[in-house]
């Protein structure tokens, strides 16, 4: 059995400046064990 196929493919994430204890409540609602950080930011 393909762990990698029965996983699914979301990707959860996370903004640089929002708490730790909001990324362990996001990990633990989606029972997940990581997330991404990702900045929005647009540089011109």
């Amino acid at each position: 059995m393909n762990i990698l196929h029965n996983k699914g493919g979301e990707i959860w994430t996370t903004k640089p400046e929002d708490s730790v204890y909001a990324a362990i409540r996001l990990m633990g609602e989606k029972y997940i064990g990581a997330l991404v950080a990702v900045s929005l930011r647009v540089f011109f």
